[in-house]
């Protein structure tokens, strides 16, 4: 098999009509996508975190892993082996692309992956990602550690921070994308790329269509919202929609307010019907329901 280096490099291809119009169309829903989360005025993490709880499972059911998706937002509450390695995962993906690299890949795949991010490309970012993409599973079959290396790639080029979640798209496509791979191995990259863009598209408009309703979410909850004394729950709200599933000891730690103070916001969160009490794990655990219904899958 080709060196990852060449894999990169030595990729030629041309831009016809159809590609050129799949590019722009996957640029300006990118674009539309990136703008409506950088204005978020609750934050991005309201967004990003039950984001990277799916593309965990994602990323790891696409590598052959087997989990439950009706546990991604319990796992942190669980203490079986599946659940320590979503939290493993999940966890790391939370962190900095370093420690994301270490619960990837070993190291001297890793090392291999990192080296290539420094290469001689002058296509479009897209383009330029979507090449990264396919060298990696091609060599590496390894799902994960593409999507990983894709946002620390995405990051050199434009300084955006995860926002690539290319494999709750994808994960009902694998086969498409194992043949279309076939291609590449054989020199022809043209329908690999209208592939991976069709994806970059339907990603971002998946993600406007989340963050909207979550619009709406904070909204609504904001109205509710004024009708409590005191400050406090403008900090309590956003973080109970980030976690969707949590303790009240989470919470106090997520924004910062006292234990009673956090207690009582909650309580009366249950009575507004913003948050519900879950014991499906836990006897003391809770949800924000409408952030739990936007994200499950």
């Amino acid at each position: 098999m080709d060196s990852l280096f060449m894999m990169i490099n030595g990729v030629d291809y041309s831009l016809d009509k159809e590609l050129l119009s799949i590019l722009e169309s996957a640029s300006v829903s990118l674009a539309t996508y990136k703008t409506l989360l950088t204005k978020a005025t609750y934050g991005r993490n309201v967004f990003i975190k039950p984001m990277l709880s799916i593309e965990t499972y994602m990323s790891l059911l696409l590598n052959g892993e087997r989990l439950d998706k009706n546990n991604i937002f319990y796992y942190e509450y669980m203490k079986d082996e599946n659940a320590k390695r979503f939290n493993e995962v999940c966890e790391a993906l939370n962190k900095s692309s370093e420690d994301a690299y270490q619960i990837s890949a070993s190291k001297e795949v890793v090392e291999d992956v990192k080296k290539s991010l420094f290469n001689n490309l002058t296509d479009a970012n897209l383009i330029r990602i979507a090449i990264l993409y396919q060298a990696i599973i091609r060599k590496y079959h390894n799902y994960l550690l593409a999507e990983i290396t894709i946002n620390d790639y995405n990051k050199i080029l434009t300084g955006d921070e995860k926002i690539l979640f290319l494999s709750e798209v994808l994960v009902n496509r694998k086969d498409e994308l194992t043949k279309l791979l076939e291609e590449c191995a054989n020199g022809y990259y043209t329908n690999y790329f209208k592939f991976f863009l069709k994806l970059i598209d339907e990603m971002a408009n998946k993600g406007i269509e989340r963050i909207k309703k979550i619009d709406k979410i904070y909204e609504k909850d904001m109205k509710i919202a004024s009708k409590i004394n005191g400050k406090n729950v403008y900090k309590v709200i956003p973080a109970t929609m980030s976690t969707v599933m949590f303790t009240k000891r989470l919470i106090v730690q997520v924004s910062g307010v006292s234990r009673n103070v956090n207690s009582n916001i909650i309580e009366r969160l249950i009575t507004d019907k913003i948050i519900e009490q879950d014991t499906t794990v836990l006897k003391k655990c809770y949800k924000h329901k409408d952030m739990f219904n936007l994200f499950k899958i």
